[in-house]
């Protein structure tokens, strides 16, 4: 998913670029946690690995969407973004979003890392860690 996300945003900074002089603007939406009430379609077997992890991510999700925004907040946001004239390149929508958006470009990745996995009740293990360097 983070993958997939990270190539649409590189292919729509790449889109505005060509399209500028067609005065076409394409503008990234970046949501963060906005309560929209869908659900992920997520299955895990009984005895996997990620077992412990998958259910941490789960409630970690759960706390995140009891205290998110309702989805009005991005649609008034993006309807403005639609009337701008010079919309920005990327906005940030959601609780935390923008500031979010702030430290991840000033912040280590490796601080990055420990932050997102420490949200989300994941414990990263030593020996794991050492073996991926």
């Amino acid at each position: 998913y983070a993958a997939s996300k990270g190539a649409l945003k590189a292919y729509s900074l790449a889109l505005r670029s060509e399209l500028q002089n067609h005065n076409i603007k394409v503008v990234i939406v970046e949501p963060g946690d906005i309560a929209t009430g869908t659900e992920p379609l997520h299955s895990i077997k009984d005895h996997s690995i990620y077992s412990t992890d998958f259910t941490q991510v789960k409630l970690a999700r759960a706390r995140k969407m009891d205290a998110a925004p309702p989805p009005t907040i991005a649609a008034r946001r993006i309807a403005r973004l639609l009337l701008s004239h010079n919309p920005p390149p990327i906005i940030a929508l959601g609780t935390y979003a923008r500031s979010l958006r702030f430290l991840r470009r000033i912040m280590p990745d490796r601080i990055a890392l420990w932050l997102t996995t420490r949200t989300y009740g994941i414990r990263l293990h030593t020996a794991q860690t050492r073996n991926h360097r």
